[in-house]
């Protein structure tokens, strides 16, 4: 994660929109351990514009970025509704470890796996995304809660 962040900044210092770009289509599509193929190339392209876009437009986000409570997990820890966290196993190892310790944190977390699949896991794997979320939707009871009585009819 490091060694990305570096490449992009240095690309982005350079004013090299097109080589900040690659380094991230390296980190978010292909991932660290994964050859570009034709599959990986396409879903690149999918990708590419809404990636230059964010990248030329990312030093005006930076300016609103928080440094996190180092009490979140505790926060975590409180969250007690039902929770579906993905791992993208060929996403970079620093991003699977976060996802393991959102569900082992969260307590009504399910933690799912997606086979060869980088950081971008609806967008790699949309069929597969929908269809989890379909099928956590349609076990996942909806209750509405209210803090006033129900009204008398």
């Amino acid at each position: 994660m490091e060694r990305y962040a570096e490449a992009e900044e240095a690309a982005l210092g350079a004013g090299d929109l097109g080589a900040a770009v690659q380094v991230s289509m390296d980190m978010w599509v292909r991932g660290p351990d994964r050859a570009w193929d034709g599959r990986l190339r396409e879903h690149a392209e999918a990708v590419r514009e809404s990636m230059r876009v964010a990248l030329a437009h990312q030093k005006h986000a930076e300016e609103y970025e928080e440094d996190l409570d180092p009490a979140v997990d505790e926060d975590l820890a409180k969250i007690d509704v039902p929770v579906v966290v993905g791992i993208g196993t060929s996403d970079v190892g620093d991003f699977q470890q976060i996802a393991e310790h959102l569900a082992s944190t969260l307590p009504n977390a399910e933690l799912v796996h997606f086979p060869d699949t980088g950081h971008l896991i609806a967008l790699e794997r949309p069929d597969e995304t929908s269809d989890l979320i379909s099928a956590f939707i349609s076990r996942t009871p909806i209750t509405a809660r209210s803090s006033s009585p129900a009204p008398q009819v």
